[in-house]
């Protein structure tokens, strides 16, 4: 009996490794090169100990800083915690937190403020790009917001049920591509955003409560914060969205909480040709911009 036991035993255990090392196999090679989905940034935050001096915080429109002239003109050790597409919920509790669990404080941060930083996510999306970190505490709020998920989604089987197409796929570009080439910008490209896609929150919204408590936390760790709504093609940008209103109440949280504002929205005006679409700079002028905030911040005496 006790040699059957072992047998069975023996034989789960084999049933049952071989799948726990793909999934760590996977789970690693994705993040390592996958551009398709968000693991570079959320491996930034998970697994980079730069110790910065100073993070970016923001959505997609935090690339539109670049950290090497910011770390060049500053004498800096920067680090871009930007997330492409999620809300200041999502920023705050996956890349702030996740980052800090494993470094020290900042000296300074740069949070870029706009129109989608307080959207309102009627309907998170859920996204593979997770399932690698799902396990790490601060995910424990994404399992709380998203009915996509449960805590089952942990662990296999169920991690990766439904979609093991997608896992075969990076596993043969993993195993089969060389390098990742590089995203090239062919000039302008105008995006609509729909109304019935935008749904911005109020100023009493959970997200702006979240905000205001982080620059506390900043302010009582003595960490210097400031917040810059970088440029938007002042045509066709947020033409759903009431920006006047957006301006007031974050020159109202900046008077309040003693963290200073800047507003380039209008930096670049309807110059075409210094966007990538209405949102997002070129590489040309994001380099330009970020030249012009190393100046601000340097003259307003908030770097030395």
């Amino acid at each position: 009996m006790k040699s059957f036991i072992l047998k069975i035993i023996a034989f789960s255990v084999c049933l049952a490794v071989p799948p726990f090392i793909l999934q760590h196999i996977y789970d690693n090679a994705a993040c390592s090169y996958d551009k398709t989905w968000l693991y570079h940034e959320i491996s930034t935050a998970y697994k980079d100990s730069s110790n910065a001096d100073l993070i970016i915080l923001g959505n997609s429109r935090g690339a539109n800083y670049n950290v090497e002239i910011i770390d060049s003109t500053l004498s800096l050790r920067s680090t871009n915690l930007a997330i492409a597409g999620y809300p200041f919920d999502f920023i705050y509790n996956i890349m702030y937190k996740g980052y800090s669990r494993h470094n020290r404080n900042p000296r300074y941060i740069i949070i870029d403020i706009g129109p989608w930083v307080f959207f309102h996510d009627v309907n998170p999306n859920y996204r593979i790009e997770f399932l690698p970190y799902i396990d790490r505490p601060e995910f424990e709020f994404l399992i709380k917001k998203c009915p996509e998920l449960t805590p089952a989604d942990k662990y296999l089987p169920t991690k990766y049920m439904g979609l093991v197409s997608q896992c075969i796929t990076n596993y043969i570009n993993f195993v089969f591509s060389d390098s990742v080439q590089p995203e090239t910008q062919s000039g302008y490209q105008r995006v609509c955003f729909g109304e019935e896609k935008f749904h911005p929150l109020e100023n009493d919204s959970d997200k702006v409560a979240l905000f205001i408590s982080f620059l506390k936390e900043c302010k009582a760790k003595g960490i210097k914060a400031v917040m810059i709504c970088s440029p938007m093609h002042t045509v066709d940008a947020c033409p759903h969205f009431d920006m006047k209103k957006f301006t007031e109440m974050v020159n109202a949280i900046s008077a309040k909480e003693g963290v200073p504002f800047i507003d380039y929205t209008r930096l670049y005006g309807s110059d075409t040709l210094r966007f990538s679409n209405e949102m997002h700079l070129n590489d040309e002028s994001q380099k330009a911009y970020t030249h012009t905030i190393c100046k601000e911040l340097k003259s307003r005496g908030f770097i030395p």
